[in-house]
């Protein structure tokens, strides 16, 4: 508009006598609001059940004041429908708009969304199309843009959204940026692009004249590029599944946030650059993100590659050993950090099959046969095979041995980190016992441990030499590895991720305590039921808002610990395996990281709105779980 011009956007309807919010004068380039109340005139946001929103939060606007008409002349029925009775006497005018408290630079102000007798229900959730169309508009040069429910041949109800461009637009990469800025459950079926603005009936869109979208690929339709199939191989290899179709649904398909991890650091390694964590969140199934990895442009991998390297005369501990060792240190003696397993066996043993097995994967798995001592600082010291005792112990009471066998503690200085017996019960059943320290293995090394000493033990039994191919890794080259990636830019640009991230956080405020702390390494388990219901409804909000049901359950713990004392600022911690690339799965070792996932909590910010908020934070904390826990404590002045 010209210079010297001040424009207002007011809004009311005539129900209220002309205007009943108004904004201050617009700027250029902000967005448009209508405002607040003008003087004598209140407005409140309700959802369908007469109860206030809180901000951000869509919900029908109501209007009181002395503007207020008495009602429609001789329509008794329809001045009962739309003015309503309020406390004290007074009434309230139900306007049909849908709106929200939005925060502007000059405080709170309604922002317009669209009439809910456009709402639409599909599975259970309330949709506003306008809402839908507002970000078309946003996103693309169009015409016009709307937004429908269609019926599909198979009778399942999907959103289509229907656009008259300007010039071209790809209605495929309209549809992939829709998935990135809306929820879910937003996100339309299709976009179909028309060549000319389609008639309406009664201000409605004709859905007889509109085309019928082209439908999404189906589940099980095999990939058809060479993206896509190597997507898929690594959908099956993480998921565990066999069936893999351009349809297929990571999260759907038993995906979760660790398993995301996994699969984007093989996918690095599979398409030859990085594919990050928030890609898959927002193109979650094989075609979408193999259409995603196709049109990106490609970022170079600039970490280290994790492959045998010259080890220094003194191999470092990784910074997961050196917690452990500091704390095995403090009581050499303590059994807390052992990790003892039985495996029972039935029938007929060889015990020289048995032990020549094991005594191959200690001498294939150099952790398993690493001591600890120090000379200024720890160092790994890798030591030579030893003949292992595994002649039956005889015992009456198997768990009595395994409590004694399982709580002597190791001298990480002196003794190797594994202790093997084998019990017998009687002639045609044995317990094969393990004792491992957590500094040499964690849980989830107990799988290819235990099948490497069962397959080995079949060829040995069967008098034929176990396959015996030599790791291409070994923990000590995964702690040189650490070390050079955490010395080097890409680990220092790593560590400053978490510097931000946690910038600001008080981690000393303590709960609320009903009983005295105890320093008591003794725990105990909780156990309560969670209704079918209740999963579901979980797993439901967390597809609606491209989250996971870990991303749900920690906004909802945030703000259960929030309540209960700590401050709005929460930080939890959570485990993660530490093993995204593929080289490390049959690795016996200690990979194991702990994450600090953060959520700030505001009193009026909505669940979906801290949803949002832990889901961007987790998604990034996921993508940096490299950075050891230890170092991330640093950040915090060691206060954890």
């Amino acid at each position: 508009w010209a210079d010297g011009r001040r424009l207002y956007n007011a809004y009311g309807p005539a129900e209220t006598t002309m205007y009943t919010l108004s904004t201050g004068p617009l700027v250029v380039g902000e967005p448009v609001t209508i405002g607040t109340p003008v003087h004598g005139v209140s407005a409140v946001v309700l959802d369908d059940r007469l109860r206030p929103v809180p901000p951000g939060v869509s919900g029908e606007l109501y209007l009181a004041g002395s503007g207020l008409a008495r009602g429609y002349a001789d329509q008794p029925g329809l001045t009962a429908e739309r003015f309503v009775a309020a406390e004290n006497g007074a009434r309230l005018y139900r306007t049909g708009d849908l709106v929200r408290w939005r925060k502007t630079a000059v405080g709170y102000e309604l922002e317009y969304l669209g009439r809910n007798d456009s709402q639409i229900k599909m599975r259970g959730v309330r949709i506003e199309p306008a809402e839908i169309d507002t970000v078309i508009a946003r996103l693309a040069d169009v015409v016009f843009a709307g937004t429908v429910v269609r019926t599909s041949d198979a009778g399942t109800e999907m959103l289509v959204s229907y656009v008259l461009p300007h010039g071209h637009s790809d209605s495929h990469d309209l549809r992939r940026r829709l998935a990135e800025s809306l929820p879910a459950y937003l996100v339309p079926t299709a976009v179909v692009v028309l060549d000319a603005e389609p008639p309406t009936v009664n201000g409605k869109l004709d859905l007889r004249s509109l085309p019928m979208p082209e439908l999404a690929v189906a589940e099980n339709e095999p990939p058809n590029t060479d993206t896509e199939r190597a997507v898929a191989r690594v959908f099956a290899d993480v998921l565990g599944i066999e069936n893999v179709g351009r349809g297929t649904h990571f999260f759907d398909a038993g995906g979760n946030s660790l398993l995301a991890t996994q699969l984007t650091a093989r996918l690095t390694d599979s398409v030859g650059h990085v594919v990050p964590l928030r890609t898959l969140f927002t193109h979650p199934t094989v075609a979408e993100l193999a259409e995603a990895l196709d049109d990106a442009v490609p970022e170079t991998d600039l970490r280290p590659a994790l492959v045998a390297r010259p080890r220094p005369d003194r191999i470092p501990l990784s910074r997961s050993q050196y917690r452990m060792w500091v704390l095995n240190r403090t009581d050499p003696e303590s059994p807390t950090y052992n990790l003892p397993a039985t495996v029972r066996m039935e029938g007929a043993l060889d015990v020289d099959a048995l032990t020549a097995a094991f005594e191959g994967v200690i001498r294939r798995h150099e952790t398993l046969r690493t001591r600890y001592p120090v000379d200024g600082h720890p160092y790994q010291e890798i030591l030579d095979p030893v003949a292992l005792d595994l002649n039956p112990v005889d015992v009456d009471d198997p768990a009595e041995f395994m409590q004694q066998f399982a709580s002597r503690g190791f001298d990480l200085t002196r003794d190797r980190p594994i202790r093997v017996a084998l019990l017998r019960l009687h002639a045609q059943s044995h317990v094969l016992a393990v004792n491992i320290h957590h500094i040499a293995a964690d849980g989830w090394s107990l799988t290819p441990l235990v099948s490497d000493v069962l397959s080995a033990y079949a060829a040995h039994s069967s008098g034929i030499a176990p396959q015996d191919d030599p790791l291409p890794l070994q923990y000590a080259d995964y702690a040189v590895w650490e070390r050079e990636l955490l010395d080097g830019d890409y680990g220092q640009r790593r560590v400053e991720h978490w510097r931000r991230a946690l910038d600001g956080v008080d981690s000393m405020a303590p709960l609320p305590s009903d009983r005295p702390t105890s320093t008591s390494n003794r725990a105990g388990v909780v156990e309560f039921e969670v209704s079918a219901g209740v999963q579901q409804t979980v797993h439901d909000l967390a597809a609606q808002h491209h989250a996971t049901p870990f991303m749900v359950l920690h906004a909802a713990l945030s703000v259960v610990l929030s309540r209960h004392g700590a401050q709005p600022d929460v930080v939890v911690a959570t485990a993660v395996a530490g093993r995204g690339e593929r080289v490390l799965d049959s690795l016996v070792g200690m990979f194991v990281n702990t994450l600090a996932l953060r959520a700030q909590i505001r009193p009026d910010m909505p669940f979906t709105g801290l949803l949002a908020q832990v889901r961007d934070f987790d998604v990034d904390a996921f993508e940096h779980a490299d950075v050891p826990f230890e170092v991330v404590a640093g950040l915090l002045g060691g206060r954890t």
